[in-house]
């Protein structure tokens, strides 16, 4: 499954937590490169962005402000990966993440799931790959082999990007 380009992910500074762990394993086993929030301007240059799941997810809260709305910086990382039309990954409950960050940039037609073997949640017009169950609470292997299938998916929609952008800048030639 190995890939050029690499993957950012938006961590807030969690380098320990156990959804982040097991992520890194993963990429490992993908022999993906990655590297951690580079920020809304770094995001655009992406191949695909991930995000972390289950409790961890709370470090993507700003409780600080009114209505623990998103931080900024995510917020904005996420929209810039969205206007550049790079894929993102957010398992479990890190689509809800993702679809607040958009909140104002989509329609609700936009926020039309779709499912797909392995127990993936696509969101086409998001261009946004999750899971379709909660990893919270499955055995570890079962996390790993749903990750695994995401990744996948998602490199699959980094490569139609990338095609895309050559057939667009190749015509421009």
């Amino acid at each position: 499954m190995s890939s050029t380009g690499r993957w950012l992910v938006l961590t807030e500074g969690a380098r320990d937590d156990a959804s982040f762990a097991m992520l890194r394993a993963c990429f490992k086993r993908a022999e993906l490169a990655w590297e951690t929030d580079a920020g809304p301007l770094g995001v655009r240059h992406a191949q695909a962005v991930a995000l972390l799941w289950g409790a961890d997810v709370s470090r993507y809260i700003d409780t600080c402000r009114p209505g623990a709305a998103l931080h900024l910086s995510v917020r904005d990382s996420i929209r810039g990966a969205f206007e550049a039309g790079t894929p993102i990954l957010a398992p479990c409950v890190s689509a809800v993440v993702v679809i607040d960050a958009l909140a104002g940039f989509v329609g609700a037609s936009d926020l039309t799931m779709r499912h797909e073997p392995g127990g993936l949640a696509v969101y086409p017009r998001l261009r946004t790959v999750g899971t379709n169950r909660p990893l919270i609470g499955q055995n570890e292997s079962r996390v790993h082999a749903q990750l695994d299938a995401a990744l996948e998916r998602v490199m699959q929609l980094a490569t139609e990007r990338r095609t895309s952008l050559a057939r667009l800048l190749g015509g421009r030639q």
